[in-house]
């Protein structure tokens, strides 16, 4: 007798309806492969001539029921005889149930909280707080499939693998938050139910434990320019960049300066006006992902530095246009020079340059007190606050010495007049006349550029 071992739940209708709903295509299709295997059955029953020969039994998994089938159905053994009679048949492992090839979770537990950061201050899944999903194996299991999402009904899948093995470690980057996870198994090409659906919460923190700690500048602290070790923190396990926030405002909703940096220090390339600050940094995973922030400190930026004046110095007379000097400082892009003849510079002739040094084009006024200061300015126009005042005064009181006709001189019809250079001068005024009064003078001639002239009858 040979005998067709069949691998059936137990209610084959309730489940062919349940495969096959009510398509009468699939329903013909599951009839005539029961009539075909019966078929088979009969023709190897004739052709067995011996009533002693040894029965022979066959195995067939019939995949679409166990996929069909719920978790409380019993998988039977049944016989299968030349009269359509069914027995059951004897199995060492007893009753099988789709309940137990759902695969059961290990670890992590379900509503753990996996944190990151480095296993010495205490994270569970360093660094970056990933867990490592383990389930427990399923026996002739050939592949497991994993799936994580942000929704318990598994909507969007964050994650969808296969994998023979019985552990997976998610190769993406997670984002801080609440996940769900669940595996089913495949048996002989047939995929079984899933497991129970576990959550985990991640947090790459570990409760505020694996955030940048701000070393400089120290909280409260005044800075009129930025050095190298501003700026800067410890590095943060797990972090690929990081980010540097600086505001005014302590709400960070509108930012003066912000930067991303693969090194855990970061000199600001643009100037900061004079004001209060705000300063944070945030550790971005190699997807982008934003760990938990820094505490916020604040730094008073202020320009403090002035130039120092050289020259000219404090009070002098000066017979010429000087040229003024002062000290370079720190982050200025240009300087300022105001003179005045007003102490409080109410009106002024102002003077840019990119040197510490300037000698004005114009002559100024003779005989005249004058004030003069510096100021510095950095590359977005802010300026330094200006130098201490100084005073000097104008006196260009040079006076020529005549030299021909000599005095006293006799018929001179047309005499030849001559004098020594004065430093500055552009050019020089001739009087003659008959008394040293000179309110009428019979001759009154402007000379450029020359220190003689010829009276002309």
């Amino acid at each position: 007798m040979i005998i067709l071992l069949l691998l059936i739940p137990r209610n084959v209708r309730a489940s062919l309806h349940h495969v096959c709903g009510r398509s009468p295509q699939r329903l013909w299709l599951a009839a005539l492969l029961f009539a075909a295997l019966s078929v088979v059955g009969q023709s190897l029953s004739l052709a067995a001539q011996s009533p002693d020969a040894a029965p022979a039994t066959e195995m067939l998994l019939f995949a679409p029921l166990v996929q069909s089938a719920s978790n409380d159905d019993e998988l039977t053994a049944a016989t299968r005889t030349m009269d359509g009679s069914s027995t059951p048949l004897e199995t060492s492992a007893g009753a099988l149930t789709l309940a137990e090839l759902a695969p059961v979770l290990a670890a992590p537990a379900d509503g753990t909280t996996t944190t990151g950061g480095n296993a010495a201050d205490g994270a569970t899944y360093p660094p970056l707080g990933v867990p490592a999903l383990i389930w427990q194996p399923v026996a002739n299991a050939t592949q497991y499939q994993v799936e994580i999402s942000t929704s318990a009904g598994f909507a969007t899948l964050l994650v969808n693998k296969t994998t023979v093995a019985t552990a997976l470690v998610p190769d993406i980057a997670l984002a801080d938050g609440d996940y769900f996870w669940r595996v089913k198994v495949n048996v002989s090409d047939a995929w079984g139910p899933y497991s129970e659906t576990y959550t985990f919460t991640k947090d790459w923190s570990n409760g505020g434990v694996n955030v940048p700690q701000l070393r400089a500048p120290k909280d409260k602290a005044t800075r009129s320019a930025f050095g190298q070790e501003d700026f800067s923190w410890p590095t943060v396990p797990g972090a690929a960049t990081y980010r540097l926030e600086i505001t005014t405002d302590p709400t960070f909703s509108q930012l003066t300066y912000s930067a991303t940096t693969i090194k855990p220090q970061h000199t600001p390339t643009a100037r900061l006006a004079n004001n209060i600050y705000h300063w944070r940094v945030i550790p971005l995973d190699a997807k982008g992902n934003r760990g938990q922030s820094s505490q916020v400190q604040t730094f008073t930026f202020e320009w403090r530095e002035s130039p120092s004046l050289l020259s000219p110095l404090e009070g002098v007379d000066l017979k010429f246009v000087p040229r003024f000097e002062w000290t370079a400082i720190q982050s200025a892009k240009t300087y300022q020079l105001q003179i005045s003849t007003e102490a409080d510079f109410s009106t002024s002739t102002v003077y840019n340059t990119l040197n510490t040094e300037y000698t004005p084009v114009n002559a100024l006024t003779n005989d005249q007190d004058y004030f003069w200061r510096v100021k510095g300015l950095d590359a977005s126009g802010t300026s330094s606050p200006w130098s201490d005042v100084r005073r000097f005064r104008t006196r260009w009181n040079f006076q020529t010495q005549l030299l021909t006709p000599p005095n006293n001189s006799i018929s001179q019809s047309t005499p030849y007049f001559s004098w020594t250079p004065i430093p500055g001068v552009e050019r020089y005024q001739i009087q003659v006349d008959e008394s040293t009064s000179f309110q009428n003078p019979l001759m009154d001639v402007e000379v450029f550029n020359n220190t003689k002239g010829c009276k002309n009858n």
